[in-house]
């Protein structure tokens, strides 16, 4: 945690210009920047506990001093009976956000989808949750004819 603190505070907020902003053609939001890199904040119980940063090729890389196997992106403006949208990665989060005004969760990687839908399922029982994957077939299909 210290050192999530120590690279926050060191950020300033994202410049929409961020290759990788402008590649996933999405907005900055709440994450930070610090030269090149992207700082996504990861909550446990309202503290600060993580970040996963994202370089300018894409790669993602959580700290070294993690707390837990999973943490979600702080979600806020769900609502009884309106859709609260999971998804994996957090381009896929602004994505969605900005396509639907709706409130997303991100449970930072398909693996950590499950976990991350019943923690949202018993948190916020009365929204309607929404698994929303990414199709990264092509993706892996482009990287697997380079290896």
């Amino acid at each position: 945690m210290v050192q999530a603190a120590r690279l926050w505070n060191q950020a300033v907020p994202a410049d929409s210009r961020l290759p990788y902003l402008v590649r996933k053609g999405v907005q900055p939001h709440s994450p930070r920047q610090l030269g090149n890199m992207l700082l996504v904040t990861l909550y446990d119980n309202g503290q600060l506990a993580d970040l996963q940063r994202i370089y300018l090729d894409g790669g993602k890389r959580f700290l070294p001093e993690r707390m837990s196997e999973w943490m979600l992106l702080p979600c806020r403006g769900v609502l009884p009976g309106l859709p609260l949208y999971i998804c994996g990665g957090w381009a896929t989060v602004a994505t969605l956000h900005e396509a639907t005004g709706a409130p997303v969760a991100c449970a930072m990687n398909a693996g950590n989808l499950l976990q991350a839908g019943l923690e949202l399922g018993s948190r916020f029982q009365e929204a309607v949750l929404v698994v929303a994957g990414d199709d990264d077939r092509q993706t892996y299909a482009e990287n697997s004819e380079h290896a």
